[in-house]
């Protein structure tokens, strides 16, 4: 089936997923249209994340999920900011259209080992005034602060503002496996900013040499992201990324 799904992909890829369209709902939406049963989905990075013109990067969630697989797949959504999960965990409360016990929220990270991780983020920006008058802004960081991009990424420390924010426990995929006692990961979709490669090589080494993921999506657009792409397709021999 994970060839099969690499071949569709293969020989679809220039009239359906460009940059733009690249979106989680995109591909899932694709791969329905194929037929390929998708019956675990495994968000990591689950926030929503909105563009500053207004436009979400990835569009699917946990209602479209839904939409698009039915009521017998589950959602398993990761998401370490505290803030951030606390929204997650609202939404799926007040969404009465959610099948009940298909919905899995986790406050954790997903890194290549498992533990307490330093976390990075991105300055917000508050205004400094004197009275009426507004004299300037000033740059703020932690935890709730870095609503738009947080990552364990220690090589972005210093880059583009980032600054360490806090503390956050993290998972491996191999340990989620076995603890929720799956079987398959039948589509992994990873946005962590830079540690794609220790999600995948090093916490999800034993899922891939079992051939146990069957498709897996990730930010693909430097050097760091080919060469997990190689690794990982080399461990696994069957895998698909977009």
């Amino acid at each position: 089936a994970a060839a099969h799904n690499v071949a569709l992909v293969l020989r679809e890829h220039r009239r359906t997923f460009w940059a733009e369209r690249a979106t989680e709902h995109a591909v899932v939406a694709f791969m329905v249209r194929a037929n390929v049963t998708i019956r675990s989905v495994i968000d990591i990075g689950a926030a929503d994340y909105t563009y500053k013109r207004g436009d979400k990067a990835d569009d699917t969630g946990m209602t479209r999920t839904f939409q698009l697989l039915g009521d017998t797949a589950h959602y398993y959504g990761f998401e370490p900011g505290p803030q951030d999960f606390r929204a997650l965990r609202r939404k799926a409360r007040r969404n009465r259209s959610l099948p009940p016990g298909h919905v899995h929220l986790y406050p954790l990270a997903v890194a290549g080992s498992s533990g307490s991780k330093r976390v990075f983020g991105e300055a917000s920006w508050k205004r400094m005034r004197n009275g009426s008058q507004l004299l300037g802004w000033r740059p703020y960081w932690d935890m709730s602060s870095s609503p738009n991009t947080r990552t364990t990424n220690a090589l972005l420390e210093g880059l583009h503002q980032y600054r360490h924010v806090g503390e956050v426990q993290a998972t491996t995929l191999d340990a989620f496996a076995q603890s929720e006692r799956l079987q398959t990961l039948d589509f992994v979709k990873v946005d962590t900013e830079g540690t794609e490669r220790e999600v995948l090589l090093e916490g999800a080494a034993q899922l891939l040499k079992a051939k146990r993921v069957r498709t897996v999506l990730w930010e693909y657009g430097d050097k760091m992201s080919a060469d997990t792409f190689q690794a990982a397709k080399g461990q696994g021999g069957h895998k698909i990324q977009i």
